[in-house]
């Protein structure tokens, strides 16, 4: 038989060591905690980081494309065939539109603004000129 005197002492006990170990658990869980957040923080950071160098390089590749899909001659653009030579059209080199000669045989020009320095008469020997 028990004495409840010591009964009672033995539950506090148990409790008591109960507590402290639940308290240490607590105590390393919490760490544990601000660790994955500093490390969650830095892996946003570096995603947010990589995000923004992947948009560069994208902007990057796109204007490389875009600058070998054309070749300047006489300060103007001549766009690329996919199967060698040129169109038979002149470019704008500000905002890359296709240019008419207005007057018809005169230079190009572009709703931009921009003209050619040659007229339409000279578009033939200008495109069989083009080094590639």
């Amino acid at each position: 038989m028990s004495i409840p005197v010591l009964s009672e002492i033995e539950r506090l006990i148990t409790e008591h060591g109960s507590a402290v170990i639940l308290k240490e658990r607590n105590a390393l869980l919490q760490d544990k905690l601000v660790l994955l957040k500093e490390e969650l923080a830095k892996l946003e950071k570096e995603n947010g980081d990589l995000k923004a160098q992947v948009a560069t390089l994208n902007q990057q590749l796109s204007a490389n494309a875009a600058a070998q899909e054309f070749q300047e001659e006489r300060g103007a653009l001549f766009k690329r065939k996919p199967g060698g030579g040129y169109h038979n059209a002149v470019y704008c080199p500000k905002c890359h539109h296709s240019t008419t000669p207005f007057p018809p045989g005169a230079e190009f020009c572009c709703d931009c603004g921009w003209f050619s320095s040659f007229t339409e008469r000279e578009l033939a020997a200008i495109i069989a000129s083009i080094k590639t």
